[in-house]
This record gives structure tokens, sequence and C-alpha cells, in this order.
């Protein structure tokens, strides 16, 4: 895979930031939105407007090709940078995984879930902590995608290993999930074969585009990927059509535009993000691991204080969300940030210095 070089760049694509805040942020509200409409709950709608915001999940699978190939498409052939790789993942994604899934283990020995049974729960450790593309129960709900993501990892690292493979690894994969559309897999083939993985291949060719300084008028590709992603969005909230995996690559598309066109219209502006919405890009990890267990405590919490005291709706909405949120946001500041700071960044010093951001992923 060639690709050409280009003038120096800045250290990191502000734009990016402003994604991960949002994606982050459409979960959130989409789980509030969600879990308060329960019968246990509200029982009711509150803002139907947010109740596609699962389209922050596949916003977060594009940007993770885009980052994974405007990272490292350069190291591409090189034997010594595939351990480093592999590393530098297991140090983003695990360890604070870990925290909050002992957390939920300690929880539920204390207080035991119908929807885990007792006799399950060793599989059920083993498979949450290594990520196994495995689904069924889970001690947090939210980890499902983090098997894709895992997945899309170890392909992404044997491209880095043997780049002439990389038109095998991508036919395979075309391959898989044409299969996966029409024929029910056993797991844990249904994750290699699910249609949420070409979303990765999305953020990819969006990358290409981007490392190749070949997006046409990205103010155009910008509005025009805002565009599908946003009337897509519309037409679930009015009922125009059903979420199918059609829907979800509507979205990836979108996504993909999005991304490509504002990372195209920020090279060499100078743009830099709000520091609040950078905290919120920084924190958007934090923020979809601890998220979920917050807004059912917290829903569960304000909704029998309501019975108690009067408290509007969309005030309990704002309660739950904030609590969620800064949850994130506290357990990043707290708990991510110094366990990432006392973990080696790398397990070696790279032979080579990019001139491409490198970018948080």
């Amino acid at each position: 895979m060639a690709i050409p070089s280009q003038a120096p760049v800045k250290s990191s694509i502000e734009t990016l930031q402003i994604g991960r805040a949002f994606a982050a942020l459409a979960v959130v509200l989409f789980h509030t939105e969600t879990t308060l409409g329960l019968p246990k709950y509200l029982g009711h709608e509150i803002f139907p407007l947010f109740g596609p915001g699962e389209a922050g999940v596949y916003y977060f699978f594009v940007l993770s090709g885009f980052v994974m190939v405007t990272a490292h498409a350069r190291d591409l052939g090189r034997n010594d940078v595939v351990l480093p790789f592999l590393w530098k993942r297991f140090r983003r994604i695990y360890p604070a995984l870990w925290v909050v899934l002992t957390s939920q283990a300690v929880l539920f020995l204390l207080i035991p879930q119908d929807r885990i049974a007792t006799a399950e729960l060793p599989w059920v450790i083993v498979k949450d902590f290594l990520i196994l593309p495995w689904g069924g129960p889970s001690l947090l709900s939210v980890e499902w995608t983090l098997r894709h993501e895992i997945l899309f990892y170890a392909a992404f690292a044997i491209i880095l290993l043997a780049p002439s493979w990389r038109w095998i690894v991508t036919g395979a994969g075309l391959a898989a999930i044409s299969m996966g559309l029409f024929a029910t897999m056993p797991e844990p083939l249904d994750r290699l074969l699910s249609g949420y993985n070409l979303l990765f291949g999305f953020g990819i060719g969006a990358a290409l585009l981007y490392r190749r300084n070949a997006v046409p008028k990205p103010c155009v590709v910008l509005a025009l990927g805002l565009a599908i992603f946003l009337s897509n969005w519309s037409a679930l909230v009015m009922g125009i059509y059903e979420k199918s995996i059609a829907v979800v690559w509507i979205y990836g598309v979108g996504a993909a535009l999005t991304i490509a066109g504002a990372a195209a219209l920020e090279r060499g502006s100078g743009f830099t993000a709000p520091p609040f919405v950078r905290l919120l890009g920084d924190a958007s990890y934090a923020i979809y691991l601890v998220h979920y267990p917050v807004v059912s405590v917290a829903s569960k919490a304000f909704t029998h204080l309501q019975r108690q005291v009067p408290i509007p709706d969309w005030l309990i909405f704002s309660f739950v969300i904030g609590a969620a949120a800064g949850a994130g946001l506290a357990f990043h500041i707290v708990i991510e940030r110094p366990l990432m700071a006392r973990l080696p960044p790398r397990l070696a010093p790279s032979a080579v210095r990019l001139k491409y951001p490198r970018l948080r992923s």
C-alpha cells in the first residue's frame, strides 16, 4: 500500500476528539432514554429524539478504522511494530475495562442477578476479562462492541505483519460479512461474520483518502456526511423505517464522510477544539465503560425519589445524564489516566518518527 508523502501536520487531529465526544454522549443519551422508558422506571418515552443514539457506537467503529490506518499505515511490513501495536491496543483497552469488570463481578457476588446464572459466572468472567468473541450474559452489557474492536485489531495486526496479505484479509472479511447476511451462524462465528465489521472498512477508506490528500472539497464532503448521518437518525425517530444492517451501513457512510471531510478541512488550519470538548474526547472510552451501570442505578434512585417529591421527567433525565457522564469523567481523571501513566506507552522505542498525527486511539 503506497502512501504519498505529505508535509508535517499537527500532533493530533482535533476534529476526531469532537467526534469521540459526540459518540460517547450519543450512547449515554440513548441508554438514558431507553432505560428510563422501562416500565419499572418512568415507563414512557421522554425524549424520543435520542432513541437512535446507539449510532454513536457505529461512529466509534468507523473512527477506529480511520485512526488505525492514519496512525499506522507507514508501519506496514515492519515486523518490529506488531508487538508494540498490540501492546498499545492492550494498554488502551484492557486495564480500564478490568477495573470496571472487577467492580461488576464484586457487585454480582454481593447481589446476585437473574441475568447471569451462578453456574455461568466463571465462564462469563473469563469471556469478559479476555474479550472473547462470544455473546450471551455479560458483566458489562456494552462490552459487545469491544468484541468487534478486538477482532479488527487482530486483522489489522496481520496486515501490519504481512502487507501482501491485505487483499486476502480484506476479501476474506467481505466474504464473511456477505455470508453472515444470509446465514445464521453459531458463536463465535457470528461475530466474525457480523455486518458491523464493515464499519471499520468505511473508516479505512476515509483514512486512505485523507492520507493521500484526496478528499475533494472537504466542506462539501463534511456537509454531505453530516446530512446522511443526521437524516438517517431523523428517519428512525420519525419511524420512516426500522433499524437494519443497511441502516447501520448508512450511518457508516455518513460517519466516514464526516470524519474524512472534517480532518481534511482541519489540515493546516490551526483549529483547536475547546478544552472541555477535548476532555470529553479523551474520556470517551471511560464514559462508555461506566455509563450504563450508572444510568441503571441513577434511574432507580431518581424515579424512587420522584414518588416522594414531584420531579419533572425531563429533570430526572438530566440528572441521570449528568450522573453517567460525570462518573465517566471522574473515572477517566481518577483511575484511567493515572493507570495509563503507570503503564509504559510502548514495548520498545519506535524506529520511525511519523510525519502524521499521533492519534489518541
